[in-house]
């Protein structure tokens, strides 16, 4: 299959095809789950080529579910907030983009039903539960490729367990020097939309809509979270929040990271990015061009955080059979 869509190497070096179930995909599913952003985003642009390649439409599909640890208000509403950014890129890149929110009478198995209707689903790679158990439930109904967007380092090509960081750094280092300044190559390619007479398996969710209401608040009532731990007042989900903060930080504070990042008592002596890395709302391989590109101590510093400390733990993770031990 993959040598079938023919994708250049900065993406097929990112992929793992998961089931080789063979069909003729009617569209491709990109299932949005850790990287949710349209832009330097591997998971879309792997699905968009993908969807040209076998000549058919494209789909973004993105699922917020409750079963996950924790799950609560904060962390749904800032997905909420992702999503409803997402939706405006995907308007303006004229890209079909469905969310489907899990709660109480709204919880069947759609994505299922989807991954089956398509033939191809594309996602997001993550090694951790419950998300693996999703994947090979839908392996099971159709072909399977998971992508790499969230390493600067893709998983498939290092992927080893590395017991301190680093041994991580000194087996990586020349990798990670020849892509730390690497431009992502931008794809301009236009997409295939559904036909008008198609219609999804459920009622799809405006969240622009639901968030201008009420912030998302009687939407988010009927989902089982836990409704005490609530947003946090001055942080909001979405990549233009995410590259909006990034880039004061980099004005403001990452050329002395290297000597207030252990200061608690000063707000801007870390980047304070870490909620928009988790659910992958802005690119690694954005941020560490950008740290390299500004240097100093500071960025140094940053750096070796980025692509040593929090990069040694996702290619751990990933070889290992079972990474919550």
């Amino acid at each position: 299959m993959l040598d079938e869509l023919g994708l250049p190497n900065h993406l097929a070096e990112r992929c793992i095809l998961r089931s080789k179930r063979a069909s003729e995909p009617s569209f491709v599913l990109h299932w949005m789950r850790t990287a949710i952003r349209l832009d330097e985003c591997p998971t879309f642009d792997t699905a968009r080529l993908a969807a040209n390649s076998l000549g058919v439409p494209l789909i973004v599909y993105h699922g917020i579910d409750e079963r996950y640890q924790y799950a609560s208000y904060r962390h749904h509403r800032f997905l909420l907030e992702g999503a409803a950014d997402v939706a405006d890129r995907a308007e303006s890149l004229r890209v079909d983009h469905l969310v489907h929110v899990s709660r109480e009478g709204s919880r069947e198995p759609y994505l299922v039903d989807l991954a089956k209707e398509s033939g191809l689903v594309v996602t997001d790679m993550v090694d951790l539960q419950p998300w693996k158990k999703w994947a090979e439930k839908v392996s099971e109904v159709c072909c399977l490729l998971e992508v790499d967007s969230h390493c600067v380092l893709p998983r498939p090509v290092f992927g080893k367990s590395m017991d301190r960081p680093f041994k991580f750094r000194k087996a990586t280092d020349d990798e990670m020097d020849a892509r730390v300044g690497r431009n992502w190559p931008i794809v301009r390619e236009e997409v295939r939309r559904m036909p008008e007479s198609w219609s999804p398996p459920f009622e799809p969710v405006d969240v622009r809509l639901e968030l201008s209401k009420d912030g998302g608040a009687e939407l988010l009532s009927k989902c089982e979270i836990d409704p005490t731990v609530v947003a946090v007042t001055g942080v909001t989900g979405g990549s233009s929040y995410a590259i909006e903060h990034w880039e004061n930080w980099c004005d403001s504070g990452i050329r002395s990271y290297h000597m207030k990042r252990n200061n608690a008592a000063l707000s801007d002596g870390v980047s304070r990015m870490s909620p928009w890395i988790h659910y992958g709302m802005i690119a690694t391989t954005r941020m560490v061009r950008d740290a390299s590109s500004i240097g100093g101590k500071g960025a140094e510093k940053f750096l070796d955080e980025m692509l040593v400390f929090r990069e040694h733990a996702q290619h751990h993770v990933h070889a290992k059979d079972n990474p919550d031990d």
